[in-house]
C-alpha cells in the first residue's frame, strides 16, 4: 500500500509541475482546462518545489519529465493523436440504432407476436432512473474525451470489466444467503466477460491510453464508485443491473463502430499492438467461446467457436473489440430473461411465465425481471456484422 502510494503521488507531482500534455483543440472543455492548469501549475509547482526544499518530499526525477507509460514510439502517438471521434455522430448512431431495433420489433409483430420475447422486447421501457446516471455518464465522456479516442476508450475499458466483478461477488452473496444456486455457467460466462475486457484494456493501454495522471485518477474512482452502485443495484433487482450494463454496452459497440468508420484508412496503415496479437490468437478461443449468452447458440446449430478473424493492423483490432462488445450486449440482454439458461433467476415458477416478473428469491421475494431478450445470434462470420 505504501509503495503504491508513494508511486501515484509521484505522478502527480510530475502532472502538476511538468505537465500532461499539450491540450487537444482550443475550445469547450480543452480550453477550459488549459486555462485552469495554466493559472494552477505555477503555484503547485511552486510549493511542491519548495516542499521537496524542506525535505518534506522526496527529489523528482526530471528524467520522468516525458515518460508515456506503454507508447511503443513517438511516431505512433503522433498518428494516434491523428484519429477523430465525433460525440454528435455518435449520438446520431444511437439514435438510428434505437429506431432500427424498433422497426424490428414491430415488423416481428410488436405486441401481438406469437414471439414471447418479441412481446416483452416491444412493451419493454428502461426506468428514468436508470436511464439518467447513464446519459450523465455519457456526457461525461462527451466533454472530458472530446477528441481523446484512445483516452476515452481506456476509460470505457476501465470501467466496462467492473460489471462482471460485481455481478460475480453478488451471486457469492446470493448463493451464501441461500436466495439462489443455480448452473455454474452463470459466473463461468461472466468470468470470460471480465477476461476480455481486461484485453481490451491492456490494448488500449499499450496504445497509450492512461498516460495521463487525470485520467487514471479519473477512470480508477469512478471504477470503484460504478462496482458499489452496481452490487446495490443488483442487491434490490439483477435485471435492472444488466439492464444498465447493457445501456453502456451498446453505447461501446455505436462508439466502436463510428470510430472505426472515420478512420479506417489510417488505421489500416498502423501495426497492431503485440497484445491484441496474443489475445486474438487461438490461445483464449475457449474463453471467448464461453462469452456466448445462450446454450442454444454454443450448440451444434450455430457456430459455436470464434472465427479466425486475422489481427495484423489497429483497424483489425477495433472490428474485433467491437465485435466483442457486441457479444457482451447479447449476453447482458439474456442475462435479463427469467427463461434463459444463463439467468440468475433459477428458481421459475412457471405460472408467472410471460408476466412482468421471474421467480426467484430476492429480497423482496422475487427477483424483477423488467427486460427480456431476443434470442442472440451466432457468431458472425464477418465480424463489420456488429456495425451495421
Amino acid at each position: 500500500a505504501v509503495g503504491n502510494f508513494e508511486r501515484e503521488l509521484a505522478a502527480l507531482r510530475r502532472a502538476t509541475r511538468f505537465g500532461e500534455g499539450a491540450p487537444v483543440g482550443q475550445d469547450g472543455w480543452a480550453a477550459a482546462r488549459a486555462g485552469l492548469a495554466g493559472a494552477a501549475r505555477p503555484v503547485l509547482g511552486r510549493l511542491d518545489e519548495a516542499l521537496e526544499d524542506a525535505g518534506l518530499l522526496p527529489e523528482l526525477d526530471d528524467d520522468a519529465r516525458g515518460a508515456m507509460p506503454d507508447m511503443s514510439s513517438l511516431v505512433l502517438r503522433d498518428e494516434l493523436a491523428k484519429l477523430e471521434l465525433s460525440n454528435a455522430a455518435i449520438a446520431e448512431r444511437e439514435k438510428v440504432r434505437r429506431t432500427r431495433q424498433r422497426a424490428l420489433l414491430e415488423e416481428l409483430g410488436g405486441q401481438a407476436s406469437p414471439v414471447r420475447q418479441v412481446r416483452e422486447a416491444y412493451l419493454q421501457a428502461t426506468p428514468w432512473w436508470v436511464m439518467l446516471p447513464y446519459e450523465v455518464l455519457c456526457k461525461f465522456l462527451d466533454v472530458v474525451y472530446d477528441r481523446r479516442p484512445i483516452a476515452r476508450f481506456w476509460f470505457l475499458e476501465t470501467v466496462a470489466r467492473v460489471p462482471y466483478f460485481a455481478y460475480i461477488s453478488m451471486l457469492h452473496l446470493y448463493e451464501t444467503l441461500g436466495w439462489w444456486r443455480g448452473r455454474s455457467e452463470v459466473r463461468q460466462l461472466h468470468f470470460a466477460q471480465e477476461w476480455n475486457e481486461l484485453h481490451h484494456l491492456l490494448i488500449m493501454e499499450a496504445l497509450g491510453g492512461d498516460a495521463r495522471w487525470s485520467d487514471r485518477f479519473l477512470a480508477r474512482h469512478a471504477a470503484i464508485l460504478y462496482f458499489w452502485v452496481l452490487c446495490g443495484l443488483f442487491f434490490s433487482s439483477p435485471a435492472l443491473s444488466y439492464n444498465f450494463s447493457e445501456l453502456l454496452e451498446s453505447h461501446a459497440v455505436d462508439t466502436y463502430g463510428e470510430f472505426l468508420e472515420v478512420n479506417e484508412e489510417r488505421l489500416k496503415r498502423l501495426p497492431a499492438p503485440r497484445v491484441a496479437k496474443e489475445y486474438y490468437a487461438d490461445r483464449d478461443a475457449y474463453l471467448r467461446m464461453a462469452m456466448r449468452s445462450s446454450k442454444a447458440t454454443r450448440g451444434s446449430g450455430a457456430r459455436s467457436k470464434p472465427p479466425p478473424y486475422p489481427v495484423e493492423t489497429l483497424y483489425d483490432v477495433f472490428a474485433n473489440i467491437c465485435a466483442d462488445e457486441g457479444e457482451h450486449v447479447s449476453s447482458m440482454r439474456a442475462c435479463q430473461d427469467s427463461e434463459d439458461d444463463v439467468s440468475p433467476t433459477i428458481q421459475r415458477n412457471t405460472a408467472m411465465v410471460g408476466s412482468r416478473s421471474g421467480g426467484g428469491g430476492g429480497p423482496a421475494g422475487s427477483i424483477a425481471n423488467k427486460r427480456r431478450k431476443v434470442a442472440a445470434p451466432p457468431w458472425p462470420a464477418d465480424r463489420h456484422a456488429w456495425m451495421k
